[in-house]
């Protein structure tokens, strides 16, 4: 009886301090993988941790590399209370470009862009409050924005179908304060 009143203490005190600053936990990096074109480039799997028991397993939110403005979404989903995203990082490659990621590219790309994912793994990221997500509508028009519904969604991966490719800003907090999909053609 007495160790499971530690326990609950314990967990209730360490549940106030996870809701007002989550702490930094670093996660475990896949191997980089090799640029290519949207159609050819596959992000790592994310599957964010659901374990809410024990303090210890929490996953934490992580803050997105600089230089970054462009992302396949991967994952809308509730992290320990807060909506966030699982993002994975690319490069928006155009020509010309300043960008050394693109250093290689000599005249303008097929269709006036190549995404190259340089990045070698996904993060989860907080909305900041009041941050809604916009994809393109089913008219597919540059016009036609649709705002999802708060709920735990999944998007494709390069295997599964095309990947939607979003635009986004921080922060000074590392939150995600503006997303919307990227219309192209």
């Amino acid at each position: 009886m007495r160790k499971t009143l530690v326990v609950a203490m314990l967990t209730l005190a360490l549940g106030a301090c996870a809701t007002t600053a989550p702490p930094s936990v670093a996660r475990s990096t896949t191997p980089p993988r090799t640029t290519a074109p949207a159609t050819t480039s596959r992000p790592p799997s994310h599957s964010p941790s659901s374990s809410a028991g024990s303090p210890s397993t929490a996953p934490s939110f992580e803050k997105l590399p600089a230089g970054y403005t462009y992302a396949f979404l991967l994952r809308l989903t509730n992290v320990s209370g807060r909506w966030s995203v699982v993002l994975d990082p690319v490069t928006m490659c155009m020509y010309p470009s300043k960008d050394p990621n693109c250093s290689d590219i000599t005249a303008p790309p097929a269709n006036d862009y190549e995404i190259r994912n340089i990045s070698t793994r996904t993060f989860t990221v907080p909305l900041a409050a009041g941050t809604t997500l916009s994809v393109v509508g089913s008219s597919g028009q540059p016009d036609d924005y649709v705002v999802v519904p708060m709920a735990e969604t999944t998007w494709a991966t390069s295997s599964d179908g095309p990947q939607r490719i979003v635009t986004y800003a921080t922060n000074a907090a590392g939150e995600v304060s503006q997303i919307k999909e990227w219309w192209h053609p």
